[in-house]
């Protein structure tokens, strides 16, 4: 099976690293993808929004967003029916639980594990990416998919998400 990752656009990393951890391609964020957001006043928006401002985030899903991060984790149901509603692909950044220490990490995982169990109730298509801001807090194949399990995931989903849905995510 394939499997992909995203990063932040500030990670630098090599293909063959990329290789190394199990990966037949790592997608960039503003090199293979584009971030949408900041007030974006296009009627089709193509690419990622990511942040904590639920109100821009609705926004942005309206106009088309094809993939969001909520990097808070915070659940906002206005938000959630409007990712279902439009087929947006809620992307879980790992590096939320991985970037973080003791009960810091233990609430991320807890509100991660929240939002992943109504994403999943609502019918959400989830994707489980690094989103590493250094070469540091990447993750191997087998790590996502074990971060993946620990906020709720079985093993079967984790698997299809990293392959199957995460390949979406370079295919815009």
């Amino acid at each position: 099976m394939e499997c992909y990752d995203l990063v932040s656009e500030t990670c630098e990393f090599d293909e063959q690293f990329a290789k190394r951890l199990g990966f037949k391609k790592i997608f960039a964020i503003n090199k293979d993808i584009k971030a949408v957001g900041h007030g974006s006043e296009s009627s089709n928006v193509d690419g990622i929004a990511f942040g904590k401002d639920k109100a821009q985030l609705f926004a942005l899903v309206r106009h088309g967003a094809r993939f969001i991060a909520i990097t808070d984790s915070y659940i906002d149901k206005k938000l959630m029916h409007g990712i279902k509603e439009n087929k947006t692909v809620l992307c879980m950044p790992m590096s939320i639980i991985t970037a973080s220490y003791g009960p810091e990490r233990a609430r991320n995982t807890y509100r991660m594990k929240k939002l992943f169990d109504a994403a999943r109730k609502m019918g959400i298509e989830v994707a489980f990416v690094s989103m590493a801001k250094t070469k540091d807090y990447m993750n191997s194949y087998m790590q996502l998919i074990e971060l993946a399990r620990l906020v709720g995931a079985d093993e079967r989903y984790a698997r299809y998400s990293i392959g199957e849905v995460n390949k979406k995510i370079g295919k815009q």
